[in-house]
């Protein structure tokens, strides 16, 4: 079998490439091989970020607060609580939310739409009702027009404009987590980006196992990172 860096190297390139169906068991191999390559790396992205940062944020007299630490989010939820919530609910929310949709399925597409809808409004829901009504009115609009279309549309915009897309779905998962930290300043942003460097590693691993392996395998590696994160420290 190709080596995971051959691998790895050829989807940065072309991500949706003719790729021949596999076996499960080679793809069971091919998500343990990935298993360890993210381990391997993001163990030494952890060693060569951790003391330059540190220095930085001590130099410049700032307190930067993660409020997705797992300690943090093991005190705050509960031991229970945080595996149920952290390890399981939001690695399937945020894998249909940000991955789902990489197949360019009409199907996929519009359970993506449903779930970011129903984000949206959960976190605006004590909002006011004008602000909740249009969001309700654009995403409603949003689903329309996705089922009005034919499936050759999203396939031919795969064609074109795929590896774009999914690039910028990488980023915008890592990036998003950007409001985990507390009072957030502009000034500040270069040591948010360091910070956020392992998750854009794991973003793009994960999006390597959706599109390659297939979406279970992606929300399974999702879970076992965030649970084993939330066992460590308790």
């Amino acid at each position: 079998m190709t080596s995971i860096y051959k691998l790895l190297a050829d989807f940065i390139k072309q991500p949706y490439d003719e790729m021949t169906e596999i076996s499960w068991q080679h793809k069971i191999i091919l998500f343990g091989k990935v298993g360890f390559f993210f381990i391997g790396v993001g163990l030494v992205l952890s060693v060569i970020l951790t003391w330059p940062v540190a220095i930085l944020i001590d130099r410049l007299g700032v307190e930067i607060i993660n409020r997705a630490k797992p300690e943090y989010l093991v005190d705050f939820l509960g031991k229970s609580a945080a595996l149920l919530i952290v390890g399981l609910i939001v690695p399937i929310v945020e894998e249909c939310m940000f991955r789902l949709w990489l197949s360019f399925k009409k199907r996929d597409i519009l359970f993506a739409i449903a779930v970011i809808l129903g984000m949206i409004i959960y976190n605006f829901f004590d909002s006011s009702y004008l602000i909740l009504s249009i969001i309700i009115l654009f995403g409603a609009l949003g689903l329309y027009l996705v089922t009005r279309l034919k499936q050759e549309v999203f396939s031919k915009i795969k064609d074109l404009y795929g590896k774009y897309i999914l690039l910028f779905s990488i980023v915008l998962f890592a990036g998003v987590h950007i409001t985990n930290f507390d009072n957030l300043e502009i000034n500040l942003l270069p040591i948010y980006l360091l910070l956020l460097m392992p998750l854009f590693l794991m973003s793009f691993v994960i999006t390597f196992i959706r599109v390659r392996i297939g979406f279970i395998f992606a929300v399974l590696f999702h879970i076992l990172v965030n649970t084993t994160a939330i066992l460590f420290v308790m």
